[in-house]
C-alpha cells in the first residue's frame, strides 16, 4: 500500500511540478530571436496558480504568527503557532491531480490507507474561499521530505473545483494541533481574496526572487539568481515552461544540458524514484540517500547523486549517458541542479558543474567564499582521484534577457461555431476554456506544460475511465496530430468518467497531447458521449488553431464553422471505435519503436512572408499581399478572394491529397494515381503538384465557392507533410500557376 500511495503522490503532485517564484524581476521586451526560444508562459500561468501570494488575506489567530508567503513552496498564506517551530499552517490554491490522488497522498503521509468514497463524503463540512469543503484529521507518524516525525497530527480543510484542489493544511506535534484545533477551524472560513482595489504589499521570498540589479557583468540573470559561468560553457535563455529557471550547456555539445529547477513538488522520494527510473535503476532507501555526498545549493544543505547508463526521458533512450544532480529539500518542495550528457563529457565537466552549483546565489548577493562544495565523502565526489580537479576559472557572461510577465492570454485559438469561449481558469489548469453551447456538462480546455512526464499523465487519463494504461507501443500507434507546432497524439476514451470524486456514466473524452521533456501539454474535451462525438471534428480543428499570440495580437480571427457531415472529406478522417494507426494520421514510420513516442519533426510555422521569427522564407511574386495578423506561414492574398499559405500536417500524403480533392468534389486517388501526379520543387524535388477545379465546399474552413480552383504542392519532409495551398476563383488561380510553382521552388527554411 505504501508503494501505491507514493505512486498516487507522484501522479498528483508532479502534475503541478515547478512551483512559481514570487518574482522573476521586471518585465522585459524580447527580440524575435529570443522569443523563439521561449514559450512565453509565466511561472504562475504554467503552474496554473490563479492568484499571487499577495492576493489572499485572513486574520491571524491569537497565539499564532504570520510568516511571509512562500509560493515557490505552495504556501500562499503561511502561519505557525508562536513558540512552536515544528508547527505549520498554510493555504495552497489550486493543486492539480483531483481529489482522489491528493487524499491518497495526505493519508499516505501518515502511513494510512485512503478511506472509501462514502467515508470521504461523510467528513465534517467547512467553507473555504466561499465554497463548500470538508475537513480531515490525521494523527501518527508523519512523513514528508524524507523525514518521519512521530506523534504528529494534521488538520486539513479542502475544497474541490474540477481537477483542482485548494487546501489549508495545519501540521505539528499532536498536542499543539489539538490545542489549536478551534483556532484553525475559525481561521479557514475567514480566508478571502483581497479586494481588487485593495493594496497588495510586496513580501520577501525565500528564493531571492526580489528584483534587483546585477552585480557587474559576471552575472547570469533569470530575474532572481546570479551564477558564475564556467569556462567552456554557454548560458542559454531560461525556459521556465520546461522547468529550467537557469539553463546552460557545454559549448559545442548540444546533447549536454544543465539547469536549475526551483521547488518541484511531490517530496523527495517521488522525485528520487523518477531520477533513478530514468536510468532504469531502483531508487535507494532513505538511509542510502542520507549517505550521499553532502553539498550546498542556494545556501541550503543538500546532496549530490550520480547516475550513468541508458538514460530515458521524453520517450527517448540514450545509451552511454550520465547525470550529476544536486538537490535540497524544503518540505515537499525539491530544488535541483541537474546536468546530463554523454558519460565522458559529464565526467570531464564534473568539477565545472560543482563550481557552478557553488556559485549560485540570490541576485545581488556576494559570491560564496568557496567555489567547490564541501562533501562528507570526497572519494565519491571524485572517484579514483587522489584530490579534486582544479575548478575552472569563472568567466564573465552576458546576461540573457529575462522572460517577461505573461499569463493565459499568451495563447489564442479560433473558437468553433457551436462552442462558447469561457474566461481562462489557470488555477484549474485551464489556460484556454470552452464548452459546447447549451451543454453545461461539456468542457474543452488547453493546459500548457503539466509536469510528471507522459506515463504518469496517461495513467491518470485512462484511470479516469477505469481502464488500464496502454504500453509505449500502443501510445506510439495512436493517431498523430499537431498542436502548438509540435507532433502529438490523439486518444479517445468513453465509459464511466470519474473526476473530483464524481462519476458520470455515458461520457467520452478526446485528448490531444504533446510532450516536451517531462512537460505534457494537452487539449482535453469531455462530455456526454453523443455531444463529444458530434463535435469531434470541431475539436480537431480547434487543436490545429491553438497558437501562441503574436506580438501585438489582440483580436481573434472569426470562429471556425463546425462540420455538419463529418466524413472522409474532412481534413481529418473519422476515427472508429477500433481506431488504429491509419486513423487521423498514421503511426510513425516502420522503423519507429516504442521508445519513439513521436518522431522528431520541425516546428510548425508561425510567421508571415518569411520575416521576423518565421521558420520559412520565399520569394513573393508581384501582386501578392501579406495577410496581416495570420498565424499561417507565408500567408498571402491576391485578386478578390484568392489566398496562398504554407502548412504542415501528419505524414500521410495520400490521405490528405484525397481530402483536398474531396473539398472540390473530386474522386479519391489510389497509390498509383498519387504516383502519377506531376512533381514540383518544395524543399526538395519530389513534391506532388495537384491542380483541381470544381465546386469548393471546405467543411474545415467553411469556405464555399461555385467555380473554384486549387493549386497544391505537398511532400513529406523529415517525417512531416509540408504543403503549399493556393485556392480561389478559377479565373484568378489559373493565371498564377507559373508564379505558384516558382514560389514553391523558392521556399527555404529560415536559418
Amino acid at each position: 500500500m505504501a508503494n501505491l500511495c507514493w505512486t498516487l503522490a507522484l501522479v498528483s503532485v508532479c502534475a503541478s511540478c515547478n512551483p512559481p517564484t514570487a518574482s522573476f524581476g521586471a518585465e522585459r521586451t524580447l527580440n524575435a530571436e529570443q522569443r523563439k526560444l521561449q514559450w512565453s508562459v509565466s511561472n504562475e500561468a504554467r503552474l496554473m496558480i490563479q492568484a499571487g501570494a499577495g492576493d489572499w488575506s485572513a486574520p491571524t489567530p491569537a497565539g499564532w504568527e504570520v510568516l511571509p508567503p512562500a509560493p515557490e513552496r505552495f504556501r500562499h498564506l503561511l502561519w505557525r503557532v508562536a513558540g512552536q517551530p515544528e508547527s505549520e499552517c498554510y493555504l495552497t490554491v489550486g493543486v492539480a491531480g483531483g481529489l482522489d490522488a491528493n487524499i491518497g497522498r495526505w493519508y499516505g503521509q501518515f502511513g494510512q490507507e485512503k478511506p472509501s468514497d462514502a467515508a470521504i463524503e461523510a467528513l465534517p463540512a467547512i467553507t473555504l474561499l466561499g465554497k463548500p469543503g470538508h475537513v480531515l484529521e490525521l494523527t501518527g507518524t508523519y512523513t514528508t521530505g524524507g523525514r518521519a516525525r512521530e506523534g504528529f497530527a494534521m488538520l486539513l480543510a479542502y475544497e474541490v473545483d474540477g481537477e483542482s484542489v485548494t487546501t489549508v493544511k495545519f501540521t505539528g506535534p499532536q498536542a499543539v494541533i489539538a490545542a489549536h484545533k478551534q483556532a484553525f477551524l475559525s481561521l479557514v472560513p475567514t480566508i478571502a481574496a483581497k479586494s481588487a482595489a485593495g493594496p497588495v504589499t510586496p513580501v520577501a521570498v525565500s528564493n531571492g526572487g526580489v528584483a534587483s540589479s546585477a552585480t557587474g557583468s559576471q552575472a547570469q540573470q533569470d530575474g532572481g539568481f546570479d551564477s558564475d559561468l564556467p569556462t567552456g560553457w554557454e548560458a542559454l535563455p531560461p525556459e521556465p515552461a520546461r522547468f529550467r529557471h537557469m539553463l546552460w550547456r557545454v559549448t559545442g555539445q548540444p546533447e549536454s544540458e544543465c539547469y536549475l529547477t526551483l521547488g518541484v513538488g511531490g517530496g523527495l522520494m517521488a522525485n528520487v524514484t523518477r531520477w533513478y527510473g530514468q536510468f532504469g535503476k531502483p531508487a535507494p532507501d532513505p538511509a542510502q540517500l542520507a549517505a550521499l555526498p553532502n553539498t550546498t545549493l542556494l545556501g541550503k544543505p543538500g546532496h549530490l547523486l550520480e547516475l550513468d547508463g541508458s538514460y530515458t526521458a521524453s520517450g527517448k533512450t540514450r545509451d552511454g549517458f550520465a547525470m550529476l544532480l544536486v538537490y535540497e529539500v524544503d518540505g515537499d518542495a525539491v530544488t535541483t541542479m541537474k546536468f546530463t550528457g554523454p558519460k565522458d563529457l559529464v565526467a570531464k565537466q564534473k568539477s565545472a558543474f560543482l563550481s557552478l552549483v557553488a556559485s549560485l546565489r540570490p541576485k545581488g548577493a556576494a559570491r560564496p567564499a568557496a567555489s567547490q562544495p564541501a562533501t562528507n565523502q570526497p572519494a565519491a565526489i571524485q572517484p579514483g582521484s587522489a584530490k579534486p580537479e582544479a575548478a575552472p576559472t569563472p568567466q564573465a557572461t552576458k546576461p540573457p534577457a529575462a522572460t517577461g510577465a505573461s499569463d493565459s492570454s499568451d495563447y489564442t485559438a479560433d473558437t468553433p461555431v457551436g462552442f462558447d469561449e469561457l474566461p481562462p481558469e489557470p488555477a484549474r489548469f485551464r489556460h484556454l476554456l470552452w464548452r459546447v453551447t447549451g451543454q453545461p456538462e461539456s468542457e474543452c480546455y488547453l493546459t500548457v506544460g503539466v509536469g510528471g512526464g507522459l506515463t504518469a499523465n496517461v495513467n491518470r487519463w485512462y484511470g479516469q475511465f477505469g481502464k488500464p494504461a496502454p504500453d509505449a507501443a500502443a501510445l506510439a500507434a495512436l493517431p498523430g496530430v499537431k498542436m502548438l507546432g509540435k507532433p502529438g497524439r490523439l486518444l479517445e476514451l468513453q465509459g464511466s468518467y470519474t473526476a473530483s470524486g464524481k462519476t458520470r456514466d455515458g461520457f467520452a473524452m478526446l485528448l490531444i497531447y504533446t510532450i516536451d521533456g517531462d512537460n505534457v501539454t494537452t487539449l482535453k474535451f469531455t462530455g456526454p458521449k453523443a455531444v463529444v462525438e458530434e463535435h469531434k471534428f470541431a475539436f480537431i480543428a480547434l487543436a490545429g488553431s491553438v497558437r501562441a499570440k503574436a506580438a501585438g495580437e489582440t483580436a481573434k480571427p472569426p470562429a471556425l464553422p463546425t462540420p455538419t457531415n463529418a466524413g472522409p472529406k474532412d481534413v481529418v478522417p473519422p476515427t472508429p471505435a477500433n481506431a488504429g494507426p491509419k486513423d487521423l494520421v498514421p503511426s510513425p514510420p516502420a522503423n519507429t519503436g516504442p521508445k519513439d513516442v513521436v518522431p522528431p519533426q520541425p516546428p510548425i510555422p508561425t510567421g508571415h512572408s518569411g520575416g521576423g521569427d518565421a521558420p520559412f522564407t520565399a520569394a513573393v511574386p508581384a501582386g501578392w499581399l501579406s495577410k496581416a495578423g495570420s498565424a499561417k506561414a507565408l500567408h498571402h492574398t491576391f485578386g478578390t478572394g484568392s489566398e496562398i499559405y504554407l502548412g504542415q500536417l501528419g505524414n500521410d500524403l495520400l490521405a490528405n491529397v484525397n481530402v483536398w480533392r474531396g473539398a472540390l468534389g473530386q474522386a479519391p486517388l489510389d497509390a498509383a494515381g498519387l504516383a502519377a501526379l506531376p512533381k514540383t520543387e518544395l524543399l526538395g524535388p519530389d513534391a506532388v503538384l495537384l491542380d483541381v477545379a470544381g465546386k469548393l465546399e471546405d467543411q474545415f474552413s467553411g469556405k464555399k465557392l461555385d467555380d473554384a480552383r486549387m493549386l497544391l504542392a505537398a511532400g513529406i519532409r523529415d517525417g512531416t507533410l509540408v504543403f503549399v495551398k493556393c485556392v480561389g476563383p478559377a479565373t484568378e488561380i489559373g493565371p498564377q500557376r507559373e508564379a505558384f510553382v516558382k514560389f514553391c521552388a523558392s521556399i527555404r527554411r529560415a536559418p
